[in-house]
C-alpha cells in the first residue's frame, strides 16, 4: 500500500519511457544555480552505496536502521479493526564548504483499517518524514514533510521560525506527481530560499545570496529528502 505511494526514484511516464522533471521555480530561478544531483544510484539498502554528490556538498556515508512497528485493535472471521503504526529511520553524513554535517531522518507511518469481510474500509493514514541536520551554520535545521493524507511541510530554522515547503510544479505545466507523490519540493515565502527535484538523478536550487552556512544548512536536508524511500511493506 505505501510502496505505491511514494517512489522518489526512476520515475518516468508514457510509453516512451520520458523522464519526468519539475519546473524551475520562477521566483527561485534568478537567485539560484541548478546543482545536478551526481553519482546518485537507484538501489537502496544494507550493501547499496548510497552516496552521491550535489555540486560541493557531498554524502559520503548512508545507514539505514529498521523498522519498528506497533500493533492494535482485533480480528475474527474477516472482522474487526486494525490500527498499526510503524517507524523506521536512516542517518547520514555531508561534507559541506563550511564542514561536516550529521542529519538523522524519521520516517513515520500510521494506518488504521477495518475489515468488513471480503471490504476493507480505510488504509494508508499519515506518513510523516522529519530530518534534523547539525553542522555548523546557522540557517534551517530541521525539515518537516506529511506525504499523506495530503503534502504539506515546513522547514524549520535554528531560531524556532518555520518557512513553507510545498510540492513543486511540473515542467511543461501539469501535475507535478508520479503515483500519486510529489516529484520535487520547493520553499514557500520572499525571497524563497531553495528547492529540490527528487526523482532520479535529482536536482537543487540553493539561493546564491544566503550565507554559506545557510546554503550547507539547507543542503543538508536536501541531502535528507534525496535520499527518502518509502517503507518497504505496509506497516
Amino acid at each position: 500500500m505505501w510502496r505505491r505511494l511514494v517512489v522518489f526514484a526512476a520515475a518516468t511516464v508514457g510509453a516512451g519511457c520520458h523522464p519526468v522533471h519539475m519546473a524551475t521555480p520562477a521566483d527561485l530561478a534568478p537567485l539560484a544555480d541548478e546543482i545536478a544531483v551526481t553519482n546518485r544510484g537507484r538501489s537502496y539498502g544494507t550493501f547499496a552505496n548510497e552516496t552521491f554528490g550535489m555540486g560541493p556538498y557531498q554524502v559520503t556515508r548512508v545507514h539505514r536502521g529498521g523498522t519498528t512497528s506497533q500493533s492494535s485493535g482485533f480480528m475474527m472471521a474477516g472482522f474487526g479493526h486494525e490500527h498499526t503504526k510503524s517507524h523506521s529511520f536512516y542517518d547520514f553524513d555531508i561534507t559541506t564548504p563550511v564542514g561536516a554535517y550529521k542529519g538523522s531522518c524519521g520516517v513515520f507511518v500510521d494506518s488504521q483499517e477495518s475489515h468488513y469481510g471480503r471490504w476493507t474500509v480505510g488504509g494508508p493514514g499519515s506518513q510523516v518524514l522529519d530530518c534534523n541536520c547539525a553542522g555548523g551554520g546557522p540557517g534551517v535545521t530541521r525539515v518537516y514533510v506529511q506525504l499523506a493524507p495530503q503534502v504539506h511541510g515546513v522547514l524549520v530554522h535554528r531560531d524556532g521560525t518555520a518557512l513553507g515547503l510545498e510540492p513543486s510544479s511540473l515542467e511543461g505545466g501539469g501535475n507535478a506527481s508520479f503515483m500519486g507523490s510529489p516529484i520535487g519540493f520547493q520553499s514557500v515565502g520572499t525571497p524563497p530560499i531553495g528547492a529540490v527535484e527528487v526523482v532520479h538523478p535529482g536536482r537543487v536550487w540553493i539561493n546564491r545570496t544566503l550565507g554559506a552556512g545557510e546554503q550547507s544548512d539547507l543542503a543538508c536536508l536536501f541531502g535528507g529528502l534525496l535520499l527518502y524511500h518509502p517503507p518497504s511493506t505496509p506497516p
